[in-house]
């Protein structure tokens, strides 16, 4: 039954992870075509901003959810799986509103002071209200990832798979919508409106007891902190900082073409990135159960299939690139 289940996250995962992996680039392709590279770039660096901060802000507890929650199930504790999850939203939540205030504040008078004081041109030549935008997309992405986290750790992966492909097709209405009624902002607005499939789970999670074992919530922040760090070191070496730059020395035209060619580049090697959703949760209950020889079957198993799937995908993406990217 375990390996049913397992089979089954992973199907669904994927699912639930190619949606958002073509809600963004088919959204990058409605605003290249609705806006042009100019307006393509001023979305992309918005979507890179939110992105970036989100992983300062996050304090690696989605990952920790995700880990956590499934070691207790399987242990038959079923009270500190309910409460693990409400526990530590709410560290996450306060978070998120320290860096959405400092948004809302840019959007009101700071970036204005930004370009004076300190020299930075980010978004020069656009409306200040496009910090609105960012501090939606941030927002919804903050708090929908906790709360895609916590369906993980539950094993609802069928369920993250139907909210995304609701809103997968929210998200590209609402983008095409909002670019055409009000340019990079409107598109961002609609960008934001694909994370609200999973905002209103992790809502959920203010009600209800949130009582933990000291000794099981110190483990878990010496894990989160951890991931945390891991997580900020990752974005800082391999997140896409060339779209910063880019746009800071060459302008939102040339950041839109690259960033056009990159989500190309990143497309090839999606599919098996996005079958590894249900790995973290699979493991951990092996883990926890002790179950070493099951571990350690699912690891080489799915590592076989996603180098099977991995190499035809690139070389086929690297042969309809010429005709994809004109």
């Amino acid at each position: 039954m375990a390996l049913g289940r397992f089979d089954r996250n992973v199907i669904f995962g994927t699912i639930a992870g190619l949606n958002t992996a073509l809600g963004s680039f088919l959204g990058s392709v409605i605003v290249a075509r609705l806006l042009g590279p100019e307006g393509s770039g001023l979305v992309a660096v918005s979507i890179w901003l939110t992105g970036t901060c989100v992983t300062f802000a996050d304090l690696g507890l989605p990952l920790t959810v995700s880990r956590f929650i499934p070691a207790l199930s399987a242990l038959r504790q079923e009270q500190e799986a309910a409460a693990f999850g409400r526990f530590f939203f709410r560290p996450l939540l306060m978070s998120a509103a320290l860096v959405s205030v400092i948004f809302l504040a840019l959007a009101l008078f700071g970036a204005q002071w930004l370009r004076q004081t300190a020299g930075l041109h980010f978004f020069e030549g656009t409306n200040d209200s496009i910090w609105f935008a960012i501090a939606a997309v941030f927002a919804a992405q903050a708090v929908g990832n906790y709360g895609l986290a916590q369906l993980r750790g539950e094993q609802r992966f069928v369920d993250a798979a139907r909210l995304s492909s609701l809103f997968l097709l929210v998200q590209l209405i609402g983008m095409a919508v909002g670019s055409v009624l009000n340019g990079a902002e409107g598109a961002l607005f609609g960008y934001a409106s694909g994370s609200f499939a999973t905002f209103g789970t992790a809502w959920t999670l203010l009600r209800g007891d949130r009582t933990l074992d000291a000794a099981l919530k110190a483990r878990a922040w010496r894990f989160s902190l951890g991931a945390w760090w891991v997580g900020i070191v990752a974005a800082i070496v391999w997140s896409r900082t060339e779209i910063a730059f880019l746009d800071y020395w060459r302008g939102p035209a040339q950041t839109g073409h690259y960033a056009v060619a990159l989500t190309l580049a990143q497309l090839a090697s999606q599919a098996p990135l996005l079958m590894t959703g249900g790995l973290l949760s699979f493991f951990t209950e092996r883990y926890a159960l002790a179950d070493r020889a099951g571990l350690r079957r699912a690891f080489l198993a799915s590592t076989r299939f996603f180098g099977f799937v991995l190499l035809p995908t690139c070389f086929g993406m690297a042969a309809i690139t010429p005709v994809m990217l004109p």
